[in-house]
Order: C-alpha cells, then structure tokens, then sequence
C-alpha cells in the first residue's frame, strides 16, 4: 500500500526552477529585481503576456503563502523568503507522470539556457519548488527523496524545496496564473507580484523577451518589497 501511494503521488509531481539569493551565502537585500519562473499543469487555456516596454506591467496576482523545508531539511518560506531579490523560480504541477516528467525536463532546459547565457542580475541564484496537491503526510518523505533523486548533479539540496499545497487551483489563480499542460514562465518584480507570464521551453521567441524583461526588471528594482501577500489556504 506505501508502495502505490508514493507512485501515485510521485507520478503527479513537478518540479520548479527558480531564482533567488542563498540566505546562508548572501543576505537577502530589499528593493532589487525579481523574477519568477513558474512551470504549472492542468487542464485550462493558456495566457501570454505582451512584449515588455520601457515600464513594469501591472502585476497578475500575488503568491499564497507556503511553509516548507528544503532538500536538505532547511525551513523555508514562499515567497517571503524571495522577495526583494534577483530572483527566477520554476514551479510545475501536474495530474500525470508523463506530462510531470515533460514539464521538469522542460524547466531544466529553462535552468540550462540561464546558466550558459549569463542574463541574470548580479546575487541570483536558481531554486526548484515542486508543487503537489494535499500528499498524506506520511508519504511526503518519499516524494521528496524522490525529487532530490530527479534534481541530483544538477540542483542542490538547498535550492530545492517541494511545496505541499490544499488546492493547486487556487494557488495558481492567486498569482493570475492559467493551467494547461505546458510551463508557465513567470517574471515578478521586487515585491513578488507576477508581471510577465510566457508559455513553453526556451525557444528564440521566449528567450528574446525574457532577455528584455529581465532588463526591465533590472532597471526597475528600486522599490521596498510588499508585505501584503495572499495567505496560505486552509
């Protein structure tokens, strides 16, 4: 019975790619940029935002707050612990192991494309934020040791946190989000609020206007970052 409830919630997991400061390498410094990169499935349409200008759009929404330990059992909180830094996360949620493995394996592109390309602002670093549903808690060991086996060699432990949730619906459309089965990419700005969203890998399109959104962002942090943040749900 253990066995197949962690497959059963191992084959719905996804995984997050994200930007941010390590708080045991570098304080976490208020008013620079921030940018989120959120991979997220269900079954709903999709939503693009328009090429970025000179400005910062209005923001989509704002994160529900989640409480959560690293992989290497470090309490970490989302978003708080991410707010007013350099910041790109990738977060993937999903109904199926097929369309999870499909959207972990396309935010590790995203993650690769960061790392050669030297565009992120200065103290950025990346972190991975699975998001998974209401797990039995009894289960929730092994879906991380499961996870940290899909991160080896290329994330480590403490950039890595899963993000057990009540409503993966909800906590989507907190920050303006739209499910469907490919990733999101999310750029925020210093007080965590979602800006950009992009759809898919790291094509020429994307990447394009990632690069000029990241400048945008850059340019732009100069604000304190909010603390008015949508609460966890019950």
């Amino acid at each position: 019975m253990i066995e197949s409830s962690v497959d059963r919630w191992d084959s719905a997991m996804p995984l997050a790619s994200l930007n941010t400061c390590d708080r045991r390498q570098m304080p976490c410094r208020s008013g620079t940029a921030v940018a989120l990169l959120l991979g997220v499935t269900l079954a709903f349409g999709a939503t693009t935002m328009a090429e970025p200008g000179d400005d910062l759009p209005a923001p989509t929404g704002r994160f529900q707050s989640v409480t959560a330990d690293t992989m290497d059992g470090a309490a970490f909180s989302f978003p708080e612990d991410l707010q007013g830094n350099p910041l790109v996360i990738g977060v993937a949620m999903s109904t199926s192991r097929a369309n999870g493995e499909y959207q972990q394996g396309v935010l590790l592109e995203w993650q690769a494309w960061l790392d050669a390309e030297g565009v992120l602002p200065p103290g950025a670093a990346v972190y991975h934020f699975p998001v998974i549903e209401s797990p039995p808690r009894f289960i929730r060991g092994a879906i991380r040791r499961a996870m940290r086996r899909t991160f080896a060699d290329r994330v480590p432990d403490d950039r890595a946190a899963m993000l057990f949730v009540d409503d993966s619906a909800a906590f989507a459309a907190a920050a303006g989000l739209t499910l469907d089965d490919e990733p999101t990419l999310v750029l925020a700005a210093a007080d965590g609020r979602p800006r950009w969203l992009f759809k898919g890998g790291p094509d020429e399109a994307n990447t394009a206007t990632l690069r000029r959104a990241l400048e945008v962002l850059a340019g732009a942090g100069t604000g304190e970052a909010s603390e008015d943040l949508a609460p966890a749900s019950d």
